[in-house]
């Protein structure tokens, strides 16, 4: 009787063996160019408190960002509306300067960035093989608008869209 049991399991263990294999398979993947903003804060343009000064604001973002190892290139840009209404400020007032810390990136020149309500125009450029940090780069872009002592007393807004983009 033991000898019947005994030989049960090992026949069960020989055929058990037997049902299981294993194999392997490729993981493949192709990384390319990339580009996301991961926030853009809204910037609220305050007064110095001196008369017929300037305003001025900040736009903190962050974002993140791969080019192409070869031949790679990468923008962030700005376009602005108007700010609408009848003796409103002019977009033809208002400047910008931008700052970016990250290695290979290079931001704006000088204070006196002109927006414009047709165009895009540059907030920073990046070259070939260029690459954030994991977690995202902080940037941000300084807004200065002119007050004149012709604009209408009123609430106005403009909105400044930020584009962002890696090209392989």
């Amino acid at each position: 009787m033991k000898r019947n049991v005994l030989l049960t399991v090992f026949s069960a263990l020989a055929i058990a063996s037997a049902a299981f294999c294993s194999d392997t398979s490729d993981l493949t993947v192709t990384v390319g160019a990339e580009a996301s903003f991961l926030s853009v804060a809204a910037a609220p343009l305050t007064h110095s408190g001196t008369n017929v000064a300037a305003f001025s604001g900040t736009t903190a973002y962050t974002y993140k960002m791969r080019t192409a190892a070869s031949n790679g290139v990468g923008h962030i840009s700005l376009q602005v509306t108007t700010f609408g209404g009848t003796g409103a400020p002019l977009v033809a007032d208002l400047k910008y300067s931008c700052t970016d810390a990250a290695s290979g990136a290079s931001p704006c020149n000088g204070a006196l960035n002109q927006p414009d309500d047709a165009a895009a125009t540059s907030v920073a450029t990046f070259g070939t093989d260029f690459h954030s940090a994991d977690g995202g780069n902080s940037a941000s872009v300084g807004w200065t608008l002119q007050d004149k002592p012709t604009t209408v007393t009123g609430s106005y807004t403009s909105t400044a869209t930020f584009t962002i983009s890696a090209i392989s």
